[in-house]
C-alpha cells in the first residue's frame, strides 16, 4: 500500500530532523576535540580531520595564511605518506583555491573540471571530482581556508554539508585565534623565564592574593637562600629577613617595597636597603618593585628586583686600587725623564743652540704636566677611598683668596680678577694647601676659556655655618660656553650629583669637588648658553666662634642654661683609651668633660650630668652602638657628633639617620673638634623651642607656642591635641629633617615606633588644615626614605 502524501512528508521531516540532530551531535563532538587541543599544530589537525568527518570528505587540506595573505602552514587529512611524496607540486592558491580567497563564505562545486576558474590538478594529485571550500575567519580577519574533496559515498557535497561546514568554520576560526594567542603568550613566558633565569639581578614574583612566591631566579636564591625560593610565602619571607634603610633605621613591614606597591600600586625605584637574614648574613642591595595588573586593573602580582651592591663596591674598590697602583708606578719613569732633561740641558747649553733647548723645555713642561695629572689621579683615588688626609686650621678668607690669585698670576700675567671679599667674614676651618689648590684649578679653567675682555669675579659671603665662594667667568669665548659638555661628561659617570671622570678639565674639577666635600662643603657648576660664561661655587664650614647677631663679642647663642653654666660634653665609648684620647683633645677648653665607658649607666649619667652635647664613639662599627646612639637621641633630645674609626659612606649615612647631627673621622685634630662642637651647639641653641613666647610664622601660617594655636591667613584653625604636638615638633625644628621614628617617639611615644601609616595620616590632615599641597608643598616637605621637615620661617 502506497503512503499518502501527508505521511510521506512526515516521514521525510522525521528523516531530515534525525539527520540534522546527528550532524549537530557530530559538530559538538568535533568542537570538544578542538577545545581540548592547545598546541596550534594539534588544533589545525583536529579542524582538518573534523571537517572531513562532518561532511564525509575523503580528502581535506587546511591552509593557514600569514599576515600578507601567503600560505604559512598546510595540514592535510586523508592523504597518506606515499601520496604526499608524489604531490611534488602542492596547491599554491591558483584556480578554485584563489577564487575561494576572493569569496567570503563557502564554495561548493559538483564537478571541478567544469568550473570556469578550474586550472586542473597537479601531477600525481589524488583524483577528485567534487569540491567544498570554506574560509576560516575570526571577525574581519581571514585566517585561512579549508579545502574538501571527493565524498566517500561517491556523491557530491550537499547544501546541508555546506551549511554545516560554514557553522563549523566559525568555531574553528575562534579556536585558531585562541591557539595562536596561547602560542604567543607561551613563547613570551618562555622567553621571560629564560631572561629571568640569566638576569644579573635577583628577581622574585609574589602572588598579590595569596602571598606565594610564583617564581624566583638563581641570583635571587643566591642572595636570599631559602628566603628567595618558591617554598616560602610572603609572610614567611617577612619573618626570615629584616630590612634596614641606608641610614640604619629598620624598615617596618608597611614600608617595605613590595608592601608599598600593593598599597599604592606605584612603582618603587632605587631603594638602598640592607637585608639582615635569620642565618646572620647581611647583604646591601638596591631594590626596585612594580605591580603586574590584570585587564580589569587589579594587581595580580608584585615583581621585586634586587641588585647585590657587593659586586659594585668591589669593582669600585678595585678600580681605585688599580688607578692608585698605576699612578704610583708612572712616577718612577717620569722622575728619570726629568733628570735626563736636566742632564741634557747641561750638555746642550754651552753649544749656544736655541732649538735643542726649546725642545728640551717643551719636554720638561709636558713632563711637569703629566706629573701633575698623576698626582691628581692619586688624589682622586684617595678621595674615592676616603683615605685623603687633611690638616685643617683656621684660615682668613680674604688672605686665602688673595694668595691664590697672586700665585696664579705669577704664571698667567693676563689674568683679570675682581675680588669682593667682605672684611667681617669669619675664618674657615680648612687644609689651606688643598683649598688653595681648588681655587687655582678653577682659575685655570677660567683662564683657559677666557677672552681678552674676560673678567673673573671672586666673591665670598657667609651662609649660615658656611662661607660660600663663587668664581664667575664673564664674557667667555663662545666655544667655551660649553663646559656643559664637560659637566655632562662629569654627570654621565656619576649622575647629576657626582663628578667622576678622567678626561681633561673633568679630572681637575673632580678633584676640586672631592676636596671640597672632604671639608664638609658642596661644589657646584652652573654653565650658561651662548658663551655668556660659567660660575663655579663651593661652600666651606666656618671655624671657631662667630659674632652673634647683635654684633657683640663671640659667644655661643644658646639658651639661658648654656649661658649660665659651663658647657658639658659627654664622651661616650666602650674603649677607655679612645675616650681618654678624645678628652685630651678638649683639655684646653672651658668645657666640662663627662666620661662614659659603661653603656648600662648612660641613661643615669644623662639625667645626672645633663650634658649639652654627646661625642659618641662608633669606631668599632657594631650595630648595637648605632641602636644605642639612636635611643639616646630620641630619649634625651641632645645633639650628637659621631666619631668614626675610618671613612665609611654607608656607616656615616646610617649614623646621620640614627640621630647624629654630624660625624668626624679619626684621627681628629683638636681645633677641628672644638669648632665642630661650637657650631653644633650654635645650630641647636639659636632659639630654644620650649620657650612659650616663641612661635612660628611663614607665609600665611602662624603658630603661637604660648597660646597653642594655629592661624592660616589670620583665621584660627582648630587642631586636635595630637595634631598640635606634631605641628609643634615640625615647626620648632623648622629646616631640620625629622625621621619618622623620631616624630612617632616624640608625639605618640616609643611604643609607636614603626607606625608610619599613623604618621602619614596625621601629616595628611595637617597639610589640609595648612592649605598645603603634598605634590608642591610650601610648609611640610617629605624627605623620601627619611622623614619630614618644615620650611624655615
Amino acid at each position: 500500500m502506497l503512503n499518502s502524501p501527508d505521511s510521506l512528508e512526515a516521514d521525510l521531516s522525521d528523516q531530515t530532523r534525525s539527520s540534522l540532530i546527528e550532524q549537530l551531535l557530530r559538530l559538538n563532538e568535533v568542537d570538544l576535540k578542538i577545545a581540548r587541543a592547545l598546541e596550534i599544530d594539534d588544533v589545525l589537525q583536529e579542524i582538518t580531520d573534523g571537517a572531513c568527518y562532518l561532511t564525509g570528505a575523503q580528502y581535506g587540506v587546511l591552509a593557514l595564511l600569514d599576515e600578507f595573505g601567503g600560505i604559512q602552514q598546510t595540514v592535510t587529512s586523508g592523504v597518506d605518506a606515499h601520496q604526499l611524496e608524489q604531490m611534488t607540486t602542492p596547491p599554491v592558491g591558483n584556480g578554485l583555491l584563489g577564487y575561494l580567497n576572493e569569496t567570503e563564505g563557502t564554495l561548493r562545486v559538483a564537478d571541478i573540471s567544469s568550473h570556469p576558474r578550474s586550472v586542473g590538478l597537479p601531477a600525481d594529485h589524488p583524483n577528485m571530482t567534487t569540491f567544498l571550500g570554506v574560509q576560516l575567519r575570526n571577525g574581519d580577519q581571514h585566517l585561512g581556508n579549508v579545502y574538501l574533496g571527493e565524498k566517500r559515498d561517491g556523491l557530491e557535497f550537499t547544501e546541508l554539508d555546506e551549511e554545516l561546514i560554514q557553522r563549523f568554520a566559525e568555531h574553528a576560526g575562534a579556536a585558531i585565534t585562541n591557539s595562536l594567542r596561547f602560542e604567543r603568550e607561551r613563547k613570551i613566558k618562555t622567553d621571560l623565564r629564560a631572561l629571568v633565569k640569566i638576569a644579573p639581578v635577583g628577581l622574585v614574583v609574589f602572588d598579590a592574593r595569596t602571598g606565594e612566591v610564583l617564581t624566583s631566579n638563581q641570583e635571587c636564591q643566591r642572595i636570599g637562600g631559602a628566603v628567595g625560593s618558591s617554598s616560602m610565602t610572603w609572610q614567611e619571607t617577612f619573618e626570615n629577613v629584616t630590612m634596614y634603610r641606608a641610614d640604619g633605621r629598620e624598615l617596618p613591614v608597611g614600608d617595605r617595597p613590595a608592601t608599598q606597591v600593593l598599597q599604592s600600586g606605584e612603582i618603587v625605584r632605587g631603594e638602598e636597603i640592607t637585608l639582615h637574614f635569620s642565618d646572620g648574613r647581611i647583604v646591601n642591595t638596591l631594590i626596585n618593585a612594580a605591580p603586574i595588573y590584570s585587564d580589569r586593573g587589579e594587581i595580580l602580582s608584585v615583581v621585586v628586583a634586587m641588585q647585590d651592591m657587593a659586586f659594585l663596591e668591589d669593582a669600585e674598590r678595585m678600580r681605585a686600587e688599580y688607578l692608585g697602583m698605576v699612578s704610583h708606578e708612572l712616577r718612577t719613569p717620569l722622575t728619570t725623564i726629568k733628570g735626563s732633561i736636566v742632564a741634557l740641558a747641561d750638555i746642550v747649553e754651552p753649544l749656544n743652540n736655541a732649538e735643542p733647548l726649546q725642545l728640551l723645555q717643551i719636554i720638561d713642561n709636558q713632563s711637569e704636566l703629566m706629573r701633575g695629572q698623576i698626582n691628581s689621579l692619586i688624589d682622586l683615588t684617595q678621595i674615592d677611598a676616603g683615605t685623603l688626609r687633611l690638616s685643617p686650621q683656621s684660615v682668613d678668607v680674604a688672605g686665602l683668596v688673595a694668595d691664590s690669585v697672586r700665585e696664579f698670576r705669577r704664571k698667567h700675567s693676563g689674568f683679570n680678577v675682581r675680588q669682593e671679599i667682605p672684611e667681617d667674614l669669619p675664618n674657615v676651618m680648612i687644609d689651606r694647601d688643598r683649598i688653595s689648590q681648588v681655587l687655582r684649578d678653577v682659575f685655570a679653567h677660567a683662564f683657559k676659556f677666557a677672552s681678552d675682555a674676560s673678567t673673573v669675579s671672586v666673591t665670598a659671603e657667609q651662609e649660615d655655618l658656611h662661607v660660600a665662594f663663587s668664581i664667575s667667568i664673564e664674557s667667555a669665548r663662545a666655544h667655551a660656553a660649553d663646559p656643559t659638555g664637560l659637566m655632562e661628561r662629569m654627570r654621565s659617570a656619576a649622575g647629576d650629583d657626582g663628578i667622576k671622570t678622567y678626561l681633561g678639565d673633568g679630572l681637575a674639577l673632580s678633584i676640586c669637588r672631592g676636596l671640597v666635600e672632604a671639608h664638609g662643603g658642596r661644589f657646584t657648576a652652573d654653565t650658561s648658553d651662548c658663551g655668556h660664561g660659567s660660575t663655579f661655587s663651593f661652600t666651606i664650614p666656618i671655624a671657631g666662634d662667630m659674632p652673634n647677631e647683635a654684633g657683640g663679642a663671640s659667644q655661643l647663642q644658646t639658651d639661658a642654661s648654656l649661658r649660665d653654666d659651663p658647657i658639658r660634653i659627654l664622651v661616650a665609648g666602650d674603649n677607655p683609651q679612645s675616650v681618654a684620647t678624645t678628652r685630651r683633645a678638649l683639655s684646653n677648653t672651658d668645657f666640662t668633660i663627662l666620661e662614659a665607658f659603661d653603656d648600662d649607666h648612660l641613661d643615669e649619667l644623662m639625667v645626672d650630668g645633663q650634658p649639652h652635647l654627646i661625642l659618641f664613639d662608633l669606631a668599632n662599627g657594631r650595630r648595637e652602638r648605632l641602636d644605642l646612639m639612636h635611643r639616646l637621641f630620641t630619649s634625651h633630645d641632645v645633639p650628637i657628633i659621631a666619631l668614626m674609626g675610618q671613612w665609611d659612606e654607608l656607616r656615616s649615612v646610617q649614623a646621620l639617620g640614627m640621630g647624629a647631627d654630624g660625624y668626624m673621622v679619626k684621627p681628629i685634630a683638636g681645633t677641628e673638634l672644638i669648632a665642630r662642637i661650637r657650631a653644633t651647639l650654635r645650630r641647636w641653641g639659636r632659639v630654644h623651642p620650649s620657650d612659650p613666647s616663641n612661635g612660628y610664622a611663614s607665609g600665611h601660617v602662624t603658630v603661637d607656642y604660648g597660646a597653642h594655636t594655629l592661624a592660616v591667613e589670620g583665621a584660627p584653625i582648630q587642631l586636635t591635641a595630637t595634631e598640635y604636638k606634631l605641628l609643634y615638633e615640625l615647626s620648632s625644628k623648622a629646616g631640620r629633617v625629622l625621621t619618622q621614628d623620631e616624630l612617632l617617639h616624640r608625639v605618640w611615644g616609643p611604643e609607636y615606633s614603626g607606625e608610619s601609616q599613623l604618621l602619614r595620616a596625621y601629616i595628611k590632615s595637617l597639610r589640609q588644615k595648612l592649605g598645603d599641597n603634598a605634590r608642591n608643598p610650601s610648609y611640610i616637605f617629605t624627605e623620601h626614605g627619611t622623614g619630614y621637615r618644615m620650611a624655615k620661617p
